[in-house]
């Protein structure tokens, strides 16, 4: 089984927090970015879009690097360029520096896709206090893996922390789906029931792994001044003790105020509970 990790060396924190100082500085525009979504891995940050990932920064030989797509840069090319600090080191790219972030941003939302605008939309900007997107768990099949095809992933859409009803903080996992997904839709066992259960079993052969690897988490929103603008709602959840739902939730976007009752909505909450299933209804103008 691999190991579930979140975590950032002191010195990338510092140089981070150095960068972070100077207001027109690629990091510190990330950081004060509504939009953004700032996620945490082992020994690189990414950056998200609305599901989309604007670059990854690692810190090789003690120096910020980066990668990001030369699609989102305006080249057509299905390869990644590369950064050094906040410079693009790609010839073709009109856009020379990471601090340009507003036009990256524009390329970006060319390649959007549906159900993660949807679903970040909702989420991100929601009451929901989320510490992770797109959270990859790796169980491998052989003793050493060496390439793909060796390996089983189970990728869990959002992390957040809520509050359960004796008031205990808790890790709460999320899976999102639309309405038209046909993984939701089956007149015999939908695909996203095997999903869902395949995450439980996940969540509990990491559990020690997830505990302390969002501690850390929180500790970087805390450290990186992340929480200071606003990108976490409730502050006080980054120091209290927490524990795991083991129990994950799906989220059904794009959904009609009158099909609540429809088949396939129905069937999902018998297996799962109604808890379990959280609908976001389709927003109307006058909403």
């Amino acid at each position: 089984m691999g190991v579930f990790k979140r975590e950032l060396s002191q010195e990338f924190i510092d140089a981070l927090n150095e960068l972070y100082k100077d207001q027109n500085s690629f990091w510190h525009k990330m950081v004060i970015d509504p939009e953004l979504f700032i996620a945490f891995r082992y020994n690189y940050i990414s950056i998200y879009l609305n599901g989309q990932s604007i670059s990854e920064l690692s810190f090789p030989n003690k120096r910020i690097r980066g990668k990001i797509h030369k699609k989102y840069l305006g080249i057509n090319e299905e390869t990644y360029a590369y950064t050094e600090g906040e410079k693009i080191l790609e010839e073709d790219s009109r856009i020379k520096s990471l601090a340009d972030l507003a036009q990256i941003k524009e390329n970006i939302k060319k390649h959007f896709g549906a159900e993660k605008v949807n679903s970040y939309n909702e989420i991100l900007n929601g009451d929901n206090n989320i510490l992770d997107v797109e959270a990859v768990f790796v169980n491998n099949r052989i003793p050493n893996p060496i390439a793909h095809k060796d390996y089983e992933q189970s990728k869990i859409d959002y992390v957040g922390l809520e509050y359960n009803q004796t008031n205990d903080l808790k890790l709460v996992f999320y899976e999102a789906k639309l309405f038209g997904n046909p993984e939701i839709r089956s007149t015999t066992r939908p695909k996203v029931l095997d999903q869902i259960l395949r995450y439980e079993r996940t969540i509990e052969q990491h559990r020690d792994e997830i505990v302390i690897a969002y501690d850390n988490v929180r500790q970087y929103l805390n450290e990186l001044h992340i929480s200071d603008n606003g990108n976490f709602r409730d502050n006080k959840m980054l120091s209290e003790n927490i524990s795991i739902d083991f129990k994950p939730r799906l989220i059904i976007f794009g959904i009609d105020r009158n099909k609540d009752s429809d088949m396939h909505i129905q069937n999902l909450k018998k297996e799962l509970g109604d808890k379990r299933v959280i609908l976001k209804h389709q927003k109307k103008p006058y909403d």
